[in-house]
């Protein structure tokens, strides 16, 4: 009732006429159309309610090219319009209710493109609203709609994404908290939804209008009085052994859940009967975990595959060719232009988003990068771009088939400005280069481009697979000083360090610089996964003593020739002392040595021709002391 004389007028939205307005009813079924605003592109929903709480009916209404606005009436239908956010794309959809119960106006809405979100918008009670998003990444979000679905007095919201084929029930749990429960995986196209007591039984259900391609053009959903639908989530799934994870029960049941069985690592053993319980996992691994949840009528089961990682201290990142990205603010430490020195392990599992040419881009700073190539400039290879002062853009390309797929290498690439001259080494050995053409000069002064890890920015190609260790230098390294640290750990205070990025967080959206110019990365849609093993090239580490006596004592394992290795450690006194391996489960797997041996330096020579390929930890027991070394064995 739009000009409150008691009878019921019609609001109404063209999208492709771009009018808001409302027709007035004179109560015999005659109506004289109003326009509030015209020319409006694609004004695509509205919604009646006193906004403003002064009696009179105001508007709500979204347009996709112009955002969310609220149309105030002043008591005489005449409206003025407030901008009330535009932050998303194609906001699409608009309800309005109080939502959080303070007996206020406010709403939800929708915003499919590259929005792809529905949310709702806290009214203060002075028409300041907050925008609290519900659930993003939401592909074409439609119509959400509210009511008290579970009737404990506040509004719940239903909402549809037809692209995706999703729609959701979210519980208004009170106090401004929901819960998301999928109550339809294939609504594709479905545009519209309704609630109402469909079948007259007292408690509420929803109906389904599609477009014209669904198979199922109309379609409803029966409230039924007793459910159990198991879920859960955790607060961290990657990290190092040992490695804590806090489960959290999501089950959504009528009556409430009531009992809880946890599976941890799919043994087939529970592991836990409380409703949201810890649990460490103490060695490396990939779990699926599992939860049965029950009511006093029924139960259902929750299974996740691989949703727990847990890296034996050494982690990577796992990109997809869709949006993952790794980027790092241009700084001036950064700005490489004279000498160059790019190195990085990779496991790539394809040859990068463009299917027919490749672009793999393991690391792009705009004026250099280093690109995976599957059928452009050469086949299944890896190439340097350089783009130089006063124009030129050179590019070093390996030869066919010098970069494999489905396994760990090391790459490194150099420039130097003083010579021209630019080497590429895969696990160490230089590669033949064709030129197209030969770089010559300075790199292009890049001070104010962004650095990315596994996408392209100028065309958006994106690396497909695992990238670890990428190391940034401002220098041209030599091939030995590449041999002498391809596994090494360095200290982050080399000369030439410019960026130095371990990768080992093991969790999280960004990654720690380790050397001294704290060039930090923000990740967007990556997977933290099971970092490189040690390269057998050389392995020469100090090992911290876990129950120190001597600050002077050492433990050193280094690699000599083929999978022959030395271990030297210093002794206080004579003592027995024993030398084993262990695999990354923590089991033993060969007994090296055991005996006495006398104080001083003492040495040990082994080989592990008879052990198949793998990483390793290599243990150290004294009388007083505890030693470990990690190495790789490679055949």
């Amino acid at each position: 009732d739009i000009n409150s004389d008691g009878i019921v007028d019609i609001l109404a939205n063209s999208c492709t006429s771009g009018v808001l307005g409302w027709f007035e009813n004179d109560g015999s079924g005659n109506f004289t159309e109003h326009i509030i605003k015209d020319n409006w592109t694609l004004v695509s929903e509205a919604s009646p309610a006193d906004i403003d709480s002064d009696g009179d009916v105001d508007v709500f209404a979204a347009a996709q090219a112009s955002g969310i606005w609220w149309f105030e009436n002043d008591g005489n239908e005449n409206f003025t319009e407030h901008l009330i956010f535009n932050g998303w794309v194609k906001p699409n959809r608009i309800q309005a209710g109080d939502i959080d119960g303070d007996g206020d106006v406010d709403f939800a809405a929708g915003s499919c493109g590259t929005s792809a979100v529905v949310g709702w918008f806290e009214n203060d009670g002075n028409q300041n609203f907050t925008c609290h998003p519900l659930r993003t990444n939401f592909g074409g979000p439609r119509t959400p709609v509210l009511c008290d679905v579970d009737s404990d007095g506040d509004v719940d919201i239903f909402a549809t994404a037809w692209s995706s084929s999703i729609t959701v029930f979210i519980e208004n749990n009170g106090n401004r908290n929901f819960s998301q429960y999928v109550i339809s995986t294939d609504a594709w196209d479905l545009l519209d939804l309704d609630a109402a007591d469909i079948d007259s039984d007292g408690d509420i259900d929803i109906i389904g209008g599609s477009a014209e391609a669904a198979a199922n053009h109309l379609r409803w959903w029966e409230s039924i009085d007793s459910f159990c639908i198991a879920d859960f989530n955790v607060d961290m799934n990657s990290g190092h052994a040992p490695f804590t994870v806090q489960f959290t029960d999501m089950t959504y049941s009528k009556p409430p859940a009531s009992s809880w069985a946890w599976d941890f690592d799919s043994d087939g053993t529970i592991d836990s009967y409380e409703e949201n319980p810890f649990h460490t996992y103490d060695v490396p691994g990939i779990f699926t975990v599992t939860l049965i949840s029950s009511n006093s009528f029924i139960s259902d089961t929750c299974v996740m595959d691989e949703l727990v990682s847990v890296f034996d201290g050494e982690s990577a990142l796992k990109f997809s060719t869709t949006l993952s990205s790794a980027l790092c603010n241009g700084t001036q430490s950064i700005n490489i232009t004279d000498s160059l020195t790019i190195e990085a392990w990779i496991y790539p599992t394809g040859w990068g988003s463009n299917a027919s040419l490749g672009y793999g881009t393991i690391l792009d700073k705009v004026n250099f990068s280093l690109v995976l190539f599957k059928n452009v400039y050469g086949k299944n290879c890896i190439g340097l771009k350089l783009k130089h002062e006063g124009g030129l853009s050179s590019l070093a390309v390996t030869p066919d088939s010098s970069v494999q797929l489905n396994g760990w290498q090391h790459v490194a690439a150099t420039y130097s400005y003083s010579d021209g001259t630019t080497r590429i080494y895969i696990n160490g050995i230089e590669q033949a280069l064709t030129f197209n053409p030969a770089p010559s000069g300075k790199i292009a002064d890049n001070s104010s481009t962004n650095l990315s890890i596994g996408l392209f920015q100028t065309n958006n190609f994106r690396f497909e697979g695992i990238i670890d260790e990428v190391r940034l230098w401002n220098t041209s390294r030599t091939h030995q000083e590449i041999l002498d640290n391809i596994s090494a750990v360095l200290n982050g205070n080399e000369t030439g360090l410019a960026g130095y990025w371990k990768m080992n967080e093991g969790s999280g959206d960004s990654l720690f610089d380790c050397s001294l110019n704290s060039n930090g990365f923000s990740l967007t849609s990556v997977k933290w996964v099971q970092g490189t093993p040690f390269y057998p090239t050389k392995i020469e580490e100090n090992i911290m003593i876990l129950n120190p006596v001597d600050e002077y004592q050492t433990f050193k394992c280094v690699t000599l020739t083929g999978n022959c290795f030395k271990v030297s450690f210093v002794q206080n006194s004579a003592c027995e002392t024993s030398l084993f391996l262990f695999d990354v489960s923590g089991r033993e797997v060969k007994e090296i040595f055991k005996g006495t041996l006398n104080p001083g330096l003492n040495t040990l020579f082994f080989e592990l021709h008879s052990m198949p390929s793998g990483q390793y930890f290599l243990t150290l027991k004294t009388e007083e002391n505890l030693y470990s070394a990690k190495i790789a064995l490679f055949k």
